[in-house]
């Protein structure tokens, strides 16, 4: 199985969207849903994280309090990397992706 890390901290209204897209991408039930949080996020991320993950596989990463970005994120791609049987995907709480998005990247 393969990864995709979703990268959140402050904005659960982007959060929701992305969560929403993934969901309608086709083959999202193959994937890991990895979420690396930092202890300060948002208090509604990871009650939104539980609501719209249901019935798909998920794991939230506690990180500790005021992490730098640039460590939380390379942290965060080792993790998905040890996760992953072949590659992982990267995306941030304010992207969406497409019904093909997971289709392509594996393409690529």
């Amino acid at each position: 199985m393969n990864s995709i890390v979703v990268l959140a901290h402050k904005r659960p209204e982007f959060l929701q969207l992305c969560l929403e897209s993934l969901r309608h991408a086709r083959h999202i039930e193959n994937y890991l849903l990895y979420f690396p949080l930092n202890r300060d996020c948002h208090r509604a991320i990871p009650k939104l994280i539980k609501k719209l993950c249901e019935g798909l596989q998920y794991e939230i990463d506690w990180r500790p309090r005021r992490w730098h970005t640039e460590r939380a994120n390379g942290e965060a791609a080792k993790a998905a990397a040890d996760r992953s049987r072949q590659f992982f995907m990267m995306i941030a709480e304010d992207e969406l992706v497409s019904a093909d998005y997971l289709e392509m990247m594996e393409y690529c």
